[in-house]
């Protein structure tokens, strides 16, 4: 249950610390809902066998991975507003929900195709416009660092600067962009389902909440993708390197489908962690933009 005793705005640490409390009081039904749903995906993904299958898995399985979020996404709502939910009421919202978000997704996928397309069409018009490309100047410039050919190779270093330049550039504004967007959009999902919007208002009502905390949400995101990020990934080796160690005779093949479902494993610890984070923080916008009280103390 959920004391009513906040409405205070608290810094970002304090609300991670906060998420951190409330992950660890509510663990059992946050991590039973995360398990239903990603543990088959975990197992199904030990069959990865090479590159090509450990590419589409996620679009395959994405259908699974978003019931999760959804499902616990109302989860946590409900929690935090001390109504405990049992993870099959919490799994059937995420399910009534789901066309509404592969709308929201179709939109918001969209928006990062048209912003890629028009930065990248006058860069790619002057490159093709040159004759030349990455691949062909990489293997040309060490053709003539092998062969000594230092005059030639100033000559290209010349020519190669500025595309270079041009595709770093392409690519810092490209990180840049999606870094803002994807802040402003952060509490899309939680909008989805907290207050039943479409997917272009979800849209809308999170550019809308983040709305002058622009830098607080980047930075908050930012935070947790390298939090989540850092524990996810330093796990994941080690344990994928014990195993390695304890199973020498494991081929190449097999690793791919072993270090795959060691990341699934793993994010039935993580998602949890960062659905709530995340509607922690729309809760928190709300409570700077509009007052809104609710209980957010776990006892």
């Amino acid at each position: 249950m959920l004391a009513s005793s906040t409405s205070r705005r608290l810094t970002v640490g304090k609300w991670l610390g906060l998420t951190l409390t409330i992950y660890r009081t509510h663990a059992g039904p946050l991590l039973r809902t995360a398990a239903v749903f990603l543990f088959p995906v975990a197992v199904l993904s030990f069959f990865v066998d090479d590159t090509r299958t450990l590419f589409l898995l996620p679009f395959i399985v994405w259908p699974i991975t978003t019931i999760a979020n959804l499902s616990l996404i109302s989860l946590c709502n409900e929690l935090l507003h001390g109504r405990p939910l049992a993870v099959r009421a919490a799994v059937g919202q995420g399910l009534r929900r789901l066309l509404a978000y592969l709308g929201l997704s179709i939109a918001e996928s969209s928006v990062y195709l048209v912003l890629f397309l028009l930065l990248s069409f006058p860069v790619l018009s002057g490159l093709d416009s040159t004759g030349l490309s990455f691949n062909e100047l990489r293997h040309t410039f060490m053709a003539m660092l092998d062969q000594g050919e230092v005059n030639s190779l100033f000559t290209l270093l010349a020519e190669a600067v500025p595309v270079g330049l041009v595709y770093f550039s392409l690519g810092v504004v490209i990180v840049i962009l999606f870094i803002y967007i994807s802040s402003r959009w952060l509490v899309a999902q939680a909008a989805l389902m907290v207050e039943g919007t479409g997917p272009l208002d979800s849209l809308g009502r999170s550019w809308q909440l983040s709305h002058g905390f622009v830098m607080r949400t980047v930075g908050y995101t930012l935070l947790l993708a390298i939090a989540l990020g850092l524990v996810g990934s330093l796990t994941g080796q080690l344990i994928e390197l014990a195993l390695v160690r304890l199973l020498p005779a494991v081929d190449t093949s097999s690793r791919l489908g072993l270090s795959s479902t060691i990341t699934y494993l793993l994010s039935i610890l993580t998602t949890p962690f960062f659905i709530c984070a995340v509607v922690l923080y729309y809760f928190d916008l709300r409570l700077r933009k509009e007052k809104y009280d609710f209980d957010v103390v776990p006892r």
